[in-house]
């Protein structure tokens, strides 16, 4: 009897659980504070629920699903997107935040008017949307070697961007990354006016191939801005668009022979050199396939000298192989 009655149990449950409705995807759920939805077995952040927390660490998997999305607005509520660009700030009043490993992209506006002071992205990273951190008060941010698309006004009026002068725990150590920005080589799309009026910013690098208009416009206090040997054709309108708001840097950084030396020329501004570019083995201030021609012989004949040994090493591993020929010839691709 006991056993017919357990089973009668068994069965009701199971009946009744089929006849609950499931959760749908992209329907809004929560698991400890925090708002998500779920598609193809990933979570996407929405927000959370106490707004006044100070600090949010996100985690990296939600009912064993990893999180690999933080949705778009998922922290500009009250933000107004009314009338024109966003304005004002959120009513979310975190300072800090902790970026789980799994997550990949960052959409639209996720951050926008936050609080967040320092912004250490993870690696994995891939995406960072259109003003997903616009009027964030935030004095640094860290980009990981993975990203690969920076959307336009992503860090727009981040007026904190970089400066000494906010209430920061600034590491003592390396002081430098404060009023620092790098852009990655990683990055394959850099957004127009991505760093716009970021009035606090000090110095600049700019590792990959990309530019676009108004990148560093409004930012006043920009001293210097390194472009790497990849940088393309570069315009007086990254910096501005009328001759009355260009903010020019009073230096420009590169390799001999790049589109850095030959903007500083147009511009008056001085040109600090850093020798020759990278790859550039026939030392003739270009980078082309006569240098993957020579490279090859050099490697063939082991007779380089130290300067082409130098430029020849792309893969900074002492020596020159084949895999600096390949190194090379991407290169080269990225610059054509």
């Amino acid at each position: 009897m006991k056993k017919i009655l357990c089973l009668l149990l068994t069965l009701s449950l199971c009946l009744t659980a089929s006849l609950l409705p499931a959760k749908a995807e992209n329907e809004v759920q929560t698991y400890d504070g925090w708002l998500y939805t779920v598609e193809n077995e990933e979570v996407t952040i929405r927000g959370y629920v106490d707004k006044s927390a100070e600090e949010l660490n996100i985690p990296e998997m939600i009912q064993g699903m990893p999180v690999t999305v933080i949705g778009e607005r998922a922290f500009a509520d009250g933000v107004n997107f009314q009338e024109g660009p966003p304005s004002g700030f959120s009513n979310y009043k975190f300072t800090k935040m902790t970026f789980p490993s799994t997550l990949k992209r960052i959409e639209d506006y996720a951050f926008c008017g936050t609080y967040l002071k320092s912004i250490i992205l993870n690696e994995g990273l891939e995406y960072i949307g259109t003003s997903a951190f616009q009027n964030c008060r935030s004095y640094r941010i860290v980009f990981p070697n993975t990203l690969k698309y920076i959307g336009d006004d992503a860090c727009r009026g981040m007026t904190g961007l970089l400066s000494m002068n906010w209430d920061a725990d600034l590491d003592e150590d390396d002081p430098l990354s404060y009023n620092l920005l790098v852009i990655p080589e990683s990055v394959e799309y850099l957004g127009a006016g991505a760093f716009e009026n970021c009035k606090f910013m000090w110095y600049a690098v700019v590792l990959c191939p990309a530019a676009s208009y108004h990148l560093f416009w409004g930012c006043n206090n920009l001293l210097a801005v390194f472009f790497s040997d990849l940088c393309g054709k570069l315009s007086p309108y990254m910096f501005g668009s009328y001759s009355y708001d260009i903010c020019i840097p009073s230096q420009i950084i590169g390799y001999d022979g790049t589109y850095a030396e030959q903007f500083a020329q147009d511009m008056g501004v001085e040109f600090i050199s850093v020798g020759r570019r990278p790859g550039d083995v026939d030392l003739d201030n270009k980078l082309t396939v006569s240098d993957v021609v020579t490279l090859r012989n050099l490697i063939a004949a082991d007779n380089a000298n130290d300067e082409q040994q130098k430029v020849g090493d792309l893969d900074k591993d002492g020596e020159l192989t084949v895999a600096d020929v390949v190194a090379m010839r991407q290169r080269i691709i990225r610059i054509g």
